[in-house]
């Protein structure tokens, strides 16, 4: 159960942090914005990415219930 917890938590701050990087690419101008998110979201806009990310918050979300 730790190491379950540990990897949803970890795919959920890696998504995190890429997210507030492109969110920083934003704050320089638009066209940053739009260049780094076609890097930065594009694990996250597959399906495979989706399903994931899914995964994780549902899984760190009903650990964190239980615990």
């Amino acid at each position: 159960m730790r190491q379950l917890r540990l990897a949803s938590g970890l795919v959920l701050l890696l998504f995190s942090a890429m997210h507030l990087i492109n969110l920083a690419f934003g704050l320089h101008s638009a066209h940053a914005l739009d260049s780094a998110s076609k890097y930065l979201m594009l694990p996250w806009g597959t399906r495979l990415g989706s399903a994931v990310l899914l995964v994780a918050v549902i899984l760190h979300i009903g650990m964190g219930l239980t615990s």
